[in-house]
């Protein structure tokens, strides 16, 4: 699991790098598929060699600021063996070079004989040539957008480090590795006391939770309150409050926006497989856990929906059980959600025979209309999870949206779309208490419909 993060991670660094810095590097190959090879400027200066190529495969590194002349051509390296991820060798001689190149060459073959200085393209097959020219005055900005992205890819490593410490039960080095990123000591001695404890399910407070899908705190002040409004004279309280974007003012930002709230909102952790920030997502976790409803494991990047192979589903778990833990060990008493999309192909059963945790609730999406399968769904879950866990319907339409045109609906069809849903709303909660469900979060659209057949000389549509 850590391998598979640190390499994803470090090698979409490489690719946006080398993107970033074509102004001073240039690549041309005529290699074969297995040798992807690229350069990158590092902070201090120096270049580094980066490549792909078959793993256990021998590889040498050539070198010369004059390829035209083949007696300057020399072996930098060699013997690097490539592993499954990449491999990196770096040359910290460039300071004052006006340009280099460098050849990536199996060791199995012999020099490429020529090399044109125009294309530094190799007249021999399955090697790569690379082409490193100073440029002194955007230099220093790529040395710095290097800086930058080695920030980033050190932190993805350092989550997939403490993910992995944590599935293993190396507790100690998890907790070591939020408080290298500035977790405060008091937080980390209290969650070492409690981590180690078989965490307790938390109870749903309400008989009903009857909640908003409604995820766009970031919108303005009176767009918020007009929504969050409407949804409580309707009798829907918590919306969802989305984590999913950590730019550097993230605490800031995230601040205004819980401020707009009346209620604790319903948090929901957008992590992906592919770019695991762990890190700052229990950080955005500690800093607003005394202020939230419950807490959502995952989102719209991690659910079964989005699955490609069994792999996924074995990340997805350990992502998910890794945040679980540090959670309940931050706030026992926090109420944690798993959330699955309702299929018919089962990989909604498939992710949740994987967890190696139990929630403490299920929200299920995909449940959107009248007619959807409740009681089948029911049943289904409730056999895997224990009987007793609380399933919420998110995102509900009561009817398929292409029935309908939830898109962009003027003011006289939200009335219409409202006065037709409106009747059977109460008569579908009856239902779904009846059944033994826990809780309904409607679309905000079809709450905003419900409003305006009821009120309409107040007709509201926001975008």
């Amino acid at each position: 699991m850590n391998q598979r993060i640190f390499s994803r991670a470090t090698w979409a660094l490489c690719a946006v790098l080398t993107i970033a810095l074509t102004v001073r590097l240039f690549s041309q190959t005529n290699a074969s598929p297995a040798l992807d090879a690229r350069l990158q400027v590092n902070p201090d200066g120096s270049v580094s060699v980066i490549f792909k190529g078959v793993p256990g495969q021998l590889y040498r590194i050539e070198a010369s600021d004059t390829p035209n002349d083949q007696t300057s051509w020399n072996i930098v390296a060699q013997d690097i063996e490539a592993g499954a991820g990449v491999t990196v060798w770096t040359d910290t001689t460039v300071a004052g070079v006006a340009q280099r190149y460098y050849q990536v060459i199996p060791q199995s073959l012999a020099r490429p004989t020529q090399v044109n200085p125009t294309t530094a393209e190799p007249t021999q097959e399955a090697s790569q040539s690379l082409r490193y020219v100073a440029a002194p005055q955007t230099i220093l900005a790529s040395q710095q957008l290097a800086s930058n992205w080695w920030v980033d890819v050190k932190e993805a490593a350092d989550s997939g480090k403490m993910i992995g410490a944590l599935g293993a039960g190396s507790n100690a080095t998890a907790l070591a590795v939020l408080g290298d990123y500035g977790v405060a000591a008091t937080t980390l001695a209290a969650m070492g006391q409690q981590i180690a404890q078989t965490p307790v399910r938390a109870s749903l407070k309400e008989p009903f939770l009857r909640a908003i899908a409604f995820d766009s705190l970031g919108r303005s002040a009176s767009e918020v309150n007009t929504q969050l409004q409407i949804a409580a004279d309707l009798g829907y309280t918590n919306p969802f409050w989305v984590a999913k974007a950590f730019l550097p003012d993230w605490p800031a930002r995230y601040d205004k926006q819980l401020a707009k709230c009346p209620v604790p909102p319903i948090a929901a952790l957008d992590m992906q497989l592919t770019e695991v920030d762990a890190i700052r997502y229990f950080k955005w976790y500690d800093r607003y856990a005394d202020r939230i409803h419950s807490v959502v494991l995952n989102w719209s990047q991690i659910n079964n929906e989005q699955f490609k192979c069994s792999a996924d589903v074995s990340d997805a778990n350990l992502i998910m059980g890794g945040l679980y833990k540090l959670i309940k060990a931050r706030n026992p008493n926090a109420f944690v959600w798993v959330l699955v999309l309702w299929n018919e192909d089962n990989t909604d059963a498939l992710l949740l025979k994987s967890l190696t945790f139990t929630p403490d609730g299920l929200m299920i999406r995909d449940l959107r209309n009248f007619r959807s399968p409740f009681e089948r769904a029911r049943r289904k879950y409730l056999s895997i999870l224990s009987a007793d866990t609380p399933l919420l319907v998110d995102d509900f339409y009561g009817y398929w949206r292409q029935d309908l045109p939830w898109l962009h609906p003027t003011p006289a069809w939200s009335q219409k779309i409202g006065a037709l849903i409106a009747p059977d709303l109460p008569r579908m909660e009856q239902r779904l208490q009846d059944l033994g469900y826990r809780g309904l979060a409607p679309n905000h659209m079809l709450i905003e419909a419900v409003h305006n057949a009821q009120n309409k000389s107040q007709t509201t549509v926001l975008p």
